[in-house]
């Protein structure tokens, strides 16, 4: 009877070390194969790793095959233009339209736009630098940490925030437990009506916090696996909600996103602050963000969105995924964008003011 008892721990050990080494394999393998430019943040929940040199495959809307080249530098940040005497710097803070392997670094729409600003301003190539820093999946608290984090270290003189649809739902914590992306709710910070900080509440969501799961290839597939037969469910990545309830939220969602944007903007009160939609729609509260920017003391600008809109139909302009702008679609957001800055005067400001700071 030992004898068997033995016989059979004996196999259970050798089978478990088996798939434990299996999975670490497999594990090791994926993490070499699609290295990924993120790492876990306690604070911001997740945010782009330093030091990056990533090359990504990726797929346009007409399916035609391109590879964008991230890097980062010793902040997390995606640089471009000269670091030593530049004309001017501008900060950028954004989601995955500004953070993501969707276009090199010198094809982002930001980079696009200060080549348009250098070349009508009649400035020297790349005598601009642009600072670019968020997350895929960020809201608006993410960005206001992370520029508290970023205004220790750097002293920009314009900032631009990336505006998106879905920073209302990201920035309120009720609509997010209605949610099925786990990889962001649960790690995801929130701000609530008191002023405070929190985070999801769960007893599972150690799993997307701590580093050996959070950052797990294994897990994170699993994940998605499930997002996708809960999506295929439900039609949407938020489960619904009763129309009272939805209601508030709406009125909640509008006065946080609204407390957020004039926190922002008394970070660098000091210099201009623009803000950029992704997304034209005015459907929803969507419609708000314009107001919500100019009562923060943004200004705004809504064109290079507009132009998007109008190009829809040319699927080069985007990535498979339909909404994501591919190098092309950056490169006209960023003309328009770039277009939009100059004609509305504040480049030759502050080109103008920081020329007679240097001459005193």
């Amino acid at each position: 009877m030992r004898t068997n008892w033995i016989k059979a721990l004996s196999a259970a050990a050798i089978m478990s070390v088996s798939v434990l080494s299996a999975l670490v394999a497999v594990e090791t393998y994926a993490r070499y194969a699609k290295p990924t430019a993120y790492q876990n943040d306690k604070e911001l929940g997740w945010k782009l790793l330093p030091n990056v040199n990533i090359t990504v495959d990726n797929l346009r809307f007409d399916q035609t095959e391109y590879q964008a080249l991230i890097t980062t530098n010793e902040l997390g940040l995606r640089e471009s233009g000269r670091k030593d005497n530049p004309q001017l710097t501008i900060l950028i803070l954004g989601d995955s339209f500004t953070a993501d392997p969707v276009a090199d670094n010198e094809d982002m729409w930001y980079v696009a736009a200060s080549r348009d600003l250098e070349r009508l301003s009649g400035l020297e190539k790349n005598s601009i630098r642009t600072l670019a820093g968020g997350g895929g999946g960020y809201g608006t608290l993410q960005e206001l940490l992370l520029l508290k984090q970023l205004k220790q270290k750097i002293s920009p003189d314009l900032l631009v925030l990336q505006f998106s649809p879905n920073d209302f739902m990201d920035n309120h914590l009720g609509v997010a437990s209605h949610g099925i992306l786990r990889t962001q709710i649960m790690r995801r910070p929130y701000y609530t009506a008191d002023g405070t900080i929190k985070y999801f509440d769960s007893p599972f969501a150690w799993l997307w916090r701590s580093p050996p799961t959070a950052e797990s290839k294994i897990f994170n597939k699993l994940d998605q696996i499930i997002q996708r037969l809960q999506f295929a469910y439900y039609h949407d990545y938020y489960l619904p909600d009763s129309p009272e309830l939805a209601a508030a939220y709406d009125k909640e969602m509008l006065t946080v996103t609204s407390d957020l944007l004039k926190k922002i903007r008394a970070e660098l009160p000091n210099i201009p602050a623009v803000i950029v939609n992704c997304c034209t729609s005015s459907d929803g509260l969507n419609g708000q963000w314009e107001n919500l920017g100019t009562e923060a003391g943004f200004l705004t600008f809504s064109g290079p969105s507009d132009t998007i809109e109008r190009n829809k139909a040319n699927k080069k302009l985007f990535v498979l995924d339909g909404g994501h702008l591919s190098p092309e679609g950056n490169a006209l957001f960023g003309r328009v964008f770039g277009q939009a800055l100059f004609d509305s005067g504040i480049i030759s400001a502050m080109l103008k003011n920081k020329n007679l700071a240097n001459t005193k």
